[in-house]
């Protein structure tokens, strides 16, 4: 990742993307704007989340929360045994990723024996537009979203491009929009159209705090759930997005947050899931993260 460093420390990071070219001035004031509240948290002495409270949420407190519920993210060829691992390890909810040249009906097939191999983990599934053809070729979407109701899914993640959600049949299963595939302006709009009932936030796509605090705060008013989610893997990045979670209360949501745990070895133990599938706030001033490679001395 490019750092941006202040004074002596590296309190903000904004790589570079390929194929995010047209946000990257977004990820890029987001990175620096991080870098800013994490050096004024340390200076204050408080936690960036408690920094992060006083700005945008009129400086009274979140319930308290040291510890943030996540997600296991997996293919579909890979969510067997990803279930069994997640399990292990104490995490409760498993978000598939479909790749949308599979075809719907095995995809359904698939996630039918998953569901009836670990019939109690909560279920997340990211169609990445695979149900764009049901609605260019004129198709009914009701009987493949009935489907995916009968699977007990907490929500399909972007089931066809943002441009057509407002074709998908409501009160069947309930429906994600991720902000990397749609514009702030479109977030914005399909959430007070009650289009949608999740919005999965990558917070550096807003390009500031303050835009997406008011995204999230706006989806939440509206009875929206929403999931936090990585835009890339760093262990600022993640940290950042931990003490941002924090700040909003969403203590009750696992969010895509342990990202760190697909590199190998782990990059900042601090970070890693308990046993009881929740990744604990980092201590301490600013991002509370102990001197390494992220952050030196």
């Amino acid at each position: 990742p490019i750092r941006v460093p202040i004074t002596e420390k590296i309190v903000g990071d904004a790589p570079i993307l390929p194929g995010f070219e047209s946000a990257q001035d977004a990820i890029d004031d987001f990175g620096c704007e991080a870098a800013e509240f994490v050096k004024a948290a340390a200076e204050a002495g408080l936690p960036l989340y408690m920094h992060l409270v006083n700005l945008f949420v009129g400086g009274s407190m979140p319930p308290p929360m040291h510890s943030v519920p996540i997600h296991e993210t997996c293919s579909l060829g890979q969510s067997m045994a990803a279930a069994a691992r997640a399990r292990l390890r104490g995490i409760s909810t498993l978000k598939v990723k479909i790749d949308p040249d599979s075809g719907l009906e095995q995809s359904l097939k698939s996630l039918e024996r998953l569901r009836e191999t670990y019939p109690n983990i909560g279920l997340r599934i990211d169609l990445a537009g695979g149900m764009n053809e049901v609605l260019e070729l004129g198709q009914e979407p009701e009987p493949w979203l009935q489907r995916f109701a009968q699977l007990n899914v907490e929500y399909i993640e972007d089931p066809v491009r943002s441009e057509l959600i407002d074709l998908l049949p409501g009160g069947i299963v309930p429906i994600g929009l991720d902000l990397v595939s749609a514009s702030y302006d479109r977030a914005t709009e399909t959430i007070e159209r009650g289009q949608i009932q999740v919005l999965v936030l990558k917070p550096h796509l807003c390009g500031s705090f303050g835009r997406a605090f008011t995204l999230a705060r706006t989806a939440a008013a509206r009875g929206v759930k929403v999931v936090l989610s990585s835009l890339y893997d760093s262990p600022v990045g993640i940290a950042t997005l931990i003490h941002f979670a924090v700040a909003l209360g969403l203590s009750e949501t696992a969010h895509g947050l342990n990202t760190l745990g697909l590199i190998y070895p782990h990059p900042c133990p601090e970070l890693r899931p308990g046993r009881d599938g929740r990744i604990l706030v980092p201590r301490g001033h600013g991002l509370g993260l102990p001197p390494g490679d992220w952050m030196p001395e």
